[in-house]
C-alpha cells in the first residue's frame, strides 16, 4: 500500500515538472530535521508543496501556494511525577 502511494506521488511529480513551464505550476517535497529541544519530541519529517503563479499585467502576477508538513511524534517515557505536572 504505502509503495502504491509512493508512485502515485512520483508519477504525480513528474508530470506536473513536466507541464510546469506551459501551466507555470510547480510541486516538490521537503524533508525537516528538528533542532534543539523539538528533536527530543519530534522525528524527521517530510512534507510536499505546490504553487501556482499567473499573469495579472505583463508584469504583474499573482501567485497560490499550499503546503503539508508533518513531524511524527517520538515515543518518550516520563516519570509519572513529570507527567502530571505538565498537564496542568
Amino acid at each position: 500500500m504505502k509503495n502504491n502511494k509512493f508512485n502515485f506521488l512520483v508519477l504525480a511529480f513528474v508530470v506536473l515538472s513536466a507541464s510546469s513551464a506551459f501551466a507555470q505550476f510547480s510541486a516538490g517535497f521537503n524533508a525537516g530535521i528538528p533542532t534543539g529541544n523539538w528533536s527530543n519530541y519530534w522525528g524527521m519529517g517530510w512534507g510536499i508543496d505546490a504553487r501556482y503563479e499567473a499573469a495579472i499585467q505583463k508584469q504583474l502576477n499573482w501567485t497560490a501556494s499550499i503546503g503539508f508538513n508533518s513531524l511524527p511524534v517520538k515515543t518518550v517515557s516520563l516519570p509519572l511525577q513529570q507527567c502530571l505536572l505538565q498537564e496542568v
